[in-house]
């Protein structure tokens, strides 16, 4: 630009560096890829590539099918929910879930839902069982499917 610069400008102004940015352009490229990535970042977020996706694992035995839906991997403190699903095909006494220390380990149990009737420690690996006697089903609820 051929601009006079206005009289009132302070002597140590430089039109040209503080108003037109010349030889800065390698800030503005630095802010933009910042924010490209600070948008990719929130992209893959809103994507739930850092989230805490629920898997579905199941077993059948003559008795029944036990589902578990829970997160795969969990970090220490954080509050998630796991769903254990029984579906009897036969009568059966009260189940008794056997759940490894893993699944408690570093986090605060909330609530179980049913209430168990009993819980105790199992083992030498701390795992920690607990008895649902709500569940229990007789020969004429056969195929009822209890949650916890």
């Amino acid at each position: 630009m051929n601009e006079v610069p206005p009289s009132d400008l302070p002597a140590e102004t430089d039109l040209g560096r503080h108003r037109d940015f010349e030889g800065r352009n390698a800030g503005q490229w630095l802010r933009r890829g910042f924010l490209t990535l600070l948008l990719l970042f929130i992209l893959a977020a809103l994507a739930n590539v850092f989230g805490q996706a629920a898997a579905t694992d199941s077993a059948a035995g003559p008795a029944g099918t036990l589902s578990v839906k829970a997160p795969s991997r969990v970090r220490g403190g954080l509050t998630y929910q796991g769903e254990f699903t029984i579906h009897a095909t036969r009568p059966m006494g009260a189940p008794t879930l056997v759940l490894d220390r893993g699944w408690v380990d570093q986090t605060t149990v909330n609530t179980v839902q049913p209430e168990p009737d009993s819980g105790s420690s199992v083992g030498t690996v701390n795992a920690r069982a607990s008895t649902f006697s709500i569940m229990a089903t007789q020969p004429a609820k056969c195929g009822r499917t209890s949650r916890s």
